[in-house]
């Protein structure tokens, strides 16, 4: 059934929608190229920040949440955050991590629960379904992507399903007292443990238009948030991974940084790069509303800023030059220079070289590189 919230945008199913569903109308309502300004007084901060994630959402081509439980879910994971209610194998999913190869379908109060099978692999799909049961959403947290992570890296596309979030789980029978029996040997494990499946990139054929100081990127292609040779940092948070919303580029930046990271981790013992930001989703501005400093270019995915590595080894951002390995820097800049760069911006204090007007130094840049890619021929 449809339910009429302004002209030419309609409801599925539900008559009320939640507070991103609502925006996320309005934007809809507006038209193409249009924004809505909508701030209360008593709790503007708060409110730009909803309407800034429910524009993020709809330019990555998903509509939002549409109840006040995935609300309560999706907020679990503000620093890994998913794609909301889109389809996947044909089916309308909830939440969806494609770097994870995870997908969550919450299953509560009003909903159908006849839907996925409950276990094993749906005819005619390619993902294994695992039900989980919860005393409520908040109960699971990091601990069900753990979960997921482990499943994913053996059968494939997991789909998580909680069943009635709200409701408290039933407990197991109790089973009956058994008498002791004598411990058996264990055999010893002959199986063999498959590797991880390293993690998916959806390859399209980009386009950055305009400069990456005020441009665009069209059909973007997303960094995983972590690799066999790479990390992710997030600068605003200062933790890894980054955020998927700070992790796109252009198909041939990301080429470049894999191929980067895979040279640098042979060389080094698998050592592994540690990336930070990108572009958004559809490149345009990434200033100081999306986190402290911001960006004047990143615009159009052409742009990529990589961590110098560190003397002890962690995979952290460095808080100072002694903590830098000028040595492993270097050859960072030579090999994105190598690569094409066409600039790399790095900070003054730690005397890098490399071709005039390439390699160039840049204030706070002290423990990062930029490194910029000249569009495709």
């Amino acid at each position: 059934m449809l339910h009429r919230r302004y002209r030419g945008v309609y409801g599925v199913g539900q008559p009320t929608l939640s507070d991103d569903g609502e925006r996320m109308a309005a934007v809809l309502a507006a038209g193409p190229g249009s924004a809505l300004g909508f701030v209360e007084r008593a709790n503007g901060r708060h409110e730009l920040a909803v309407l800034e994630r429910a524009i993020a959402l709809h330019h990555s081509g998903c509509p939002g949440t549409k109840s006040a439980g995935e609300d309560v879910f999706l907020a679990l994971f503000a620093d890994d955050e998913p794609l909301v209610n889109l389809h996947v194998e044909n089916r309308r999913i909830d939440f969806h991590w494609p770097d994870r190869d995870v997908v969550v379908e919450i299953d509560g109060a009003g909903r159908s629960s006849s839907g996925p099978p409950t276990c094993g692999t749906r005819p005619g799909a390619r993902f294994v379904v695992r039900h989980i049961r919860a005393r409520d959403s908040r109960a699971m947290g990091r601990r069900l992507l753990a979960i997921a992570a482990l499943l994913s890296a053996t059968i494939g596309l997991v789909m998580i399903v909680l069943r009635n979030p709200a409701q408290p789980a039933a407990r197991p029978p109790q089973a009956a007292e058994a008498k002791p029996t004598p411990a058996a040997t264990p055999r010893p494990n002959t199986r063999h443990t498959p590797r991880p499946r390293p993690p998916r990139i959806v390859w399209r054929d980009s386009r950055a238009l305009g400069s990456p100081s005020a441009g665009s990127l069209v059909r973007a292609v997303r960094l995983p948030a972590r690799g066999q040779h790479f990390l992710t940092w997030d600068p605003v948070h200062k933790r890894t991974p980054n955020r998927w919303t700070r992790r796109n580029g252009t198909d041939n930046l990301v080429r470049t940084l894999l191929r980067v990271a895979k040279g640098y981790a042979n060389q080094h013992n698998k050592a592994r790069l540690l990336i930070g930001d990108l572009s958004r989703p559809r490149g345009g501005d990434f200033g100081r509303r999306f986190g402290p400093i911001g960006h004047a270019s990143h615009q159009n995915g052409l742009d990529a800023d990589v961590y110098f590595p560190r003397k002890d080894g962690k995979p952290r951002a460095a808080k100072s030059l002694a903590q830098v390995d000028r040595t492993r820097a270097q050859e960072l800049v030579d090999r994105f220079v190598k690569a094409g760069a066409t600039k790399i911006f790095v900070g003054a204090g730690l005397r890098l070289r490399g071709p005039a007007g390439v390699v160039q130094p840049w204030p706070n840049h002290d423990d990062h590189l930029h490194v910029r890619l000249g569009p495709p021929n």
